[in-house]
C-alpha cells in the first residue's frame, strides 16, 4: 500500500492491497513481535514482514520501530531521534527531533512547533508518529534536522514547520531542581503566560510578531533598561566572584581572532550603509578624545596603569624606544634650499638637531620633530607640504 501526500511526502506500507485481507493470514511463528495498526485503514499488520518506509523529498527512510528506539541509547545515556508526525486525513505532516532523558518522555513528546501543537491539540487521533532515524547526541539530531528541514521543504503547503530545523539545542545544561522551579512557578502563575499560551493555541502569525514586537518596545524603555541594570549591580555584588569568572570569559571570547574580524567586518558594512550617521558619529568621537576631561581621564588612568603594571610600563616604554630610534635614526641630509646641494649628512635627525642647538640656528627644545616633518614631507593644513626647517631643507640619505 503506497499513499502519496504531496509531491514531497510518500508512506508505502509494503503490502499488496490487491489481496483481501483476513484473520486466517498466516503470520510468522514468532510471538516476540508487536501489532502495528495503519492509522488510516485500521488494518492490523505484522511490521516484521511489513517495514514501513517513508520517502520524504525522494530520500527513502525505513521506519524505526519503538522498541529498537527504547533498547538504544546516545553516548550521554538519552534518547535522540528524527520523528515524523503526519496526518492522515490531510496529508499535512511535520518533521522534529526529540532529546530526552526517560522513555516516559520520548513516548509523551509530540513536537513543539507552534503551527503542528495547534492543529495536534484538536485532532490528536488524526495524526501517527513515526521514527525515522535514531541519533546519537543532541548535536547530530541537530545536524541531520538541519538537513531534512530546508528551504525546499518549507515550501510544500502540507508541510507543518515554519522554520529550518537545527535550532533549539543549547549547550547549556540546567539542573533538575531548576526545572521543577520553572515548571511549579508557571503552574502558580497561569496569568502570566495567558497571553502566550492563547496565541499558540489560535496561531496567528501577525498576532504573535505585534506581541513579540510590543514586548521589544517595553523591554527597550528606560524604565526596563534602569531595572536591569539594577539587578544586574545587585547580582554583581551578591556574586563577586562570579561576576569576576564571567568577565574574564568574556574578555577571552571578544579577543578571539574570529570575533575581532566579525566587528570589523560588522563595523565596515554599517559604515558603508549609513555615511550620514557614520560622518556625525566620527565627529562626536573626536569631540569626546579631545575634550579637557577626556585628556585627564586618559592621563590619570595611565598614571595609574604605570604604577600597577611596573613591569609592563617598563617593557613598553623601551618598545616606543626601540620605535622612535628606528623611525629617526636614518640617516639625513642637510640641503641648500636654493640649490638643493647637500651640505652635511648627519647620523640620525637627532644628532642635526643637536648641530642646530649647538650652532645657534635654533633654541627650540625640540627642533627634531620639524626635521622629521620635512624629511616626511608632512601636509600642514592651508599651506601644502612642508619643505623647510630653520633656513635649510632635509632629505633622508638615500646612500
Amino acid at each position: 500500500m503506497i499513499i502519496q501526500f504531496s509531491d514531497y511526502l510518500t508512506v508505502d506500507d509494503g503490502v499488496d492491497l490487491s489481496i483481501p485481507f483476513s484473520d486466517t493470514l498466516a503470520f510468522p511463528l514468532d510471538n516476540s513481535f508487536d501489532i502495528t495498526k495503519t492509522p488510516q485503514h485500521k488494518t492490523w499488520l505484522p511490521p516484521l514482514e511489513n517495514k514501513k518506509r517513508i520517502i520524504l523529498q525522494e530520500v527513502e527512510y525505513v521506519v524505526v520501530s519503538a522498541s529498537e528506539l527504547f533498547h538504544h541509547k546516545g553516548i550521554d545515556d538519552k534518547y535522540h531521534a528524527i520523528y515524523i508526525q503526519i496526518d492522515y486525513d490531510s496529508g499535512e505532516y511535520y518533521v522534529g527531533k526529540v532529546n530526552r532523558k526517560n522513555w516516559r518522555e520520548v513516548n509523551r513528546y509530540s513536537g513543539s512547533g507552534v503551527k503542528f501543537k495547534a492543529k495536534y491539540q484538536k485532532h490528536s487521533e488524526r495524526f501517527a508518529r513515526y521514527y525515522l532515524l535514531i541519533c546519537e547526541s543532541e548535536k547530530e539530531t541537530e545536524e541531520v534536522e538541519a538537513r531534512i528541514v530546508n528551504e525546499k521543504l518549507l515550501k510544500d503547503p502540507f508541510c507543518l514547520n515554519l522554520i529550518k530545523g537545527g535550532g533549539g539545542v543549547s549547550n547549556t545544561t540546567y539542573p533538575d531542581d531548576r526545572k521543577a522551579r520553572q515548571s511549579l512557578y508557571m503552574k502558580e502563575h497561569p496569568e502570566r503566560y495567558e497571553a502566550m499560551i492563547k496565541a499558540t493555541q489560535a496561531f496567528d502569525a501577525e498576532k504573535i510578531r505585534q506581541r513579540s514586537q510590543k514586548i521589544k518596545e517595553k523591554m527597550s524603555s528606560d524604565y526596563y533598561k534602569e531595572m536591569s541594570r539594577e539587578r544586574m549591580k545587585k547580582w554583581r555584588e551578591e556574586h563577586p566572584e562570579e561576576y569576576q569568572a564571567a568577565r574574564a570569559k568574556n574578555r577571552e571570547s571578544v579577543n578571539k581572532p574570529e570575533s575581532k574580524r566579525k566587528r570589523v567586518e560588522t563595523l565596515k558594512k554599517w559604515k558603508q550603509e549609513h555615511p550620514e550617521e557614520t560622518a556625525r558619529w566620527e565627529e562626536k568621537r573626536k569631540a569626546a578624545l579631545n575634550s579637557p576631561e577626556s585628556r585627564q581621564h586618559r592621563g590619570d588612568s595611565q598614571k595609574e596603569w604605570i604604577k600597577n603594571n611596573p613591569e609592563k610600563a617598563a617593557e613598553r616604554k623601551a618598545k616606543a624606544r626601540k620605535t622612535f630610534a628606528e623611525k629617526y635614526s636614518k640617516p639625513v641630509e642637510m640641503v641648500n634650499l636654493k640649490t638643493r646641494e647637500v651640505i652635511r649628512t648627519f647620523k640620525s635627525i637627532k644628532e642635526a638637531a643637536n648641530w642646530l642647538k649647538v650652532n645657534n640656528y635654533t633654541s627650540s627644545v625640540n627642533p627634531s620633530s620639524q626635521i622629521a616633518a620635512v624629511c616626511m614631507k608632512k601636509q600642514i593644513p592651508g599651506h601644502g607640504t612642508k619643505k623647510s626647517a630653520y633656513g635649510f631643507g632635509w632629505e633622508y640619505s638615500k646612500k
